[in-house]
């Protein structure tokens, strides 16, 4: 039944969809069926919800219809095995009955839906179809075992491997999508075999297993087959990828990488494409040039790090240089691309360069570069010290910041040595000031706490006040409550809020008497961070306090 009815938009045919009753829908199959060509993924995800909601005896019958090579809406095969499969084994059955049709094209389909419900119980039937008569029938079981998770698949696919010349390339293209390392040492057979090697080569590598190395490098230690070569070093590459650490060994690798290297045609045929416009291929030659060390790449992978798609791969090839080849590159702190000095500072602070080497970047235009160079000193001992303070000083507060994170990972003794002369220089910046407050505090640098003192009598400022205070309470609550007391008496209700959501749960019984006097302060939000602060005491006194000024009250 063909449905009569126009549409003039997207939504219209969703509506058309939803709109029919769940027991109207068997009715409607054939218009349903008819919307599902080549319309968009939601009209076609509305429309199978419909149907697979029925019975599947009231549908599957109807499906099949659609894998006949007569019909007029072939063309959306592919959606009704999708719809097929979504029955799940409740299709089998009524897939297997098309299995013995005369048409080669039905046994396919059926063949191709059996596939992709992936059952177990399907394997003797699809071991079956693999001597099909028809080579497409016979190739599509090859691949539809390959996607039935089961013990008995890979050593079906094996014996099948070995018995029947005819399929062996698909047979082989399907072992390496199933991953087993069992099926290696039937697939380097292969290795020489002129028609069939390139598929081995790239099954093995697909399967990504250590022990397959060895053979695959001899297979081009000394070759000049470009495809060959090319074809090896992604399958190497693969393995080397799935490979945990644990399990390479960098000895071995090295003397394979080193065997490689050897070849001047490979070293050419990396060089050749790392010039690509290809990304698999360039890729491909980026990742090739940092294992075998390429010092004829360094120009190419130093360039690539300006660009968006290759930056990482390139500076994770650069890594894999010794530091004495990395510092000739010092020329190239000068390119006008601030990704390329960025990442060069990285690669030389990570393989241990001497800090001199990175150090005249301070003054680089660019904040990245500076907030990189903060971000590193962390590798270097107290000789970085003071350009961290310098640091935090900077214009950018993101480099101030990450500076001021590196000096709280820096030894207290040597950071000691320092502060006092930072803080003497009045940091330019609100944040560099609050950052070397938070630096004394968290690292307890006694030794300023007299010039803490001072510095508060002094300054006007609301927020130095306030980090300065924070500091001396942290350093020394006892110091701390004078200064207290004068901060909560010279101060708006927002700043003491401030502080007192600072001081709960970091001050004791010494501050009750204070914190009692404020009880009468005129402000109700003030008297509630009070009552707070007491509260987070937990002890007989404050309890005491807080149950008398409430009789109070309540009086």
């Amino acid at each position: 039944m063909q449905h009569e009815k126009k549409f003039s938009s997207l939504s219209e045919k969703i509506d058309f969809v939803e709109e029919i009753p769940l027991d109207e829908v068997e009715k409607n199959f054939d218009s349903l069926i008819e919307l599902l060509h080549g319309e968009h993924w939601l009209i076609k995800q509305k429309i199978v919800e419909k149907i697979t909601a029925l019975p599947p005896e009231k549908v599957i019958p109807g499906l099949l219809e659609y894998l006949k090579p007569g019909s007029e809406l072939s063309e959306i095969r592919n959606t009704v095995i999708d719809v097929l499969a979504s029955f799940k084994e409740s299709s089998l059955p009524y897939l297997y009955s098309l299995l013995e049709n005369p048409d080669s094209d039905i046994r396919l389909y059926a063949v191709v839906a059996i596939g992709e419900i992936s059952s177990p119980s399907s394997i003797i039937k699809l071991e079956k179809m693999v001597n099909d008569p028809d080579e497409n029938v016979a190739q599509a079981a090859i691949e539809a075992l390959g996607k039935i998770k089961s013990p008995e698949v890979v050593p079906l696919l094996i014996d099948i491997l070995n018995k029947n010349f005819w399929l062996q390339y698909p047979t082989i293209v399907v072992l390496g999508k199933l991953k087993d390392p069992a099926a290696i040492p039937y697939l380097e057979k292969f290795l020489d075999d002129e028609f069939l090697q390139l598929a081995a080569i790239e099954a093995i590598g697909e399967i990504g297993s250590v022990v397959s190395l060895e053979k695959l490098i001899s297979l081009i230690s000394k070759s000049e087959d470009k495809a060959l070569i090319e074809e090896v070093l992604i399958a190497v590459n693969k393995v080397i990828e799935n490979t945990s650490e644990k399990e390479k060994s960098a000895d071995l690798m090295e003397d394979y990488f080193s065997t490689l290297k050897q070849n001047p045609f490979i070293v050419g045929i990396l060089l050749e494409l790392i010039e690509k416009e290809d990304p698999e291929k360039k890729t491909l030659a980026v990742k090739w040039c940092g294992y075998l060390r390429v010092e004829e790449c360094i120009d190419h992978l130093v360039q690539l790090l300006q660009n968006d798609f290759f930056h990482e791969v390139s500076y994770q090839s650069l890594e894999e240089y010794p530091l004495e080849t990395l510092l000739k590159l010092d020329k190239y702190f000068s390119h006008p691309d601030k990704f390329v000095r960025r990442y060069l500072l990285k690669i030389f602070a990570e393989k241990g360069a001497p800090m001199e080497k990175i150090l005249f970047l301070i003054s680089d235009q660019e904040n990245i570069v500076r907030m990189e160079l903060a971000l590193q000193l962390k590798r270097y001992g107290k000789e970085s010290i003071p350009y961290l303070f310098e640091l935090l000083n900077d214009p950018d507060e993101v480099v101030r910041n990450t500076a001021s994170i590196v000096l709280l990972e820096k030894n207290k003794e040597e950071i000691k040595k320092h502060v006092e002369r930072f803080l003497l220089a009045a940091p330019t910046y609100e944040d560099s000031f609050k950052s070397l407050m938070d630096l004394i505090g968290e690292k307890k640098i006694m030794e300023v706490l007299p010039l803490l003192q001072k510095m508060f009598t002094m300054e006007d400022a609301y927020f130095k006040r306030f980090h300065i205070l924070k500091a001396m309470i942290k350093l020394d609550p006892s110091t701390g409550l004078k200064y207290f007391a004068q901060f909560m008496n010279s101060s708006s209700k927002q700043e003491k809020l401030e502080l007192l959501t600072f001081v709960s749960g970091r001050v004791r019984g010494e501050y009750l008497p204070l914190l009692k006097e404020n009880l009468n302060d005129e402000d109700e939000d003030v008297i509630f961070h009070i009552y707070n602060v007491i509260a987070s005491f937990q002890d007989k006194n404050s309890i005491k306090i807080l149950i008398e000024k409430l009789k109070t009250e309540t009086s």
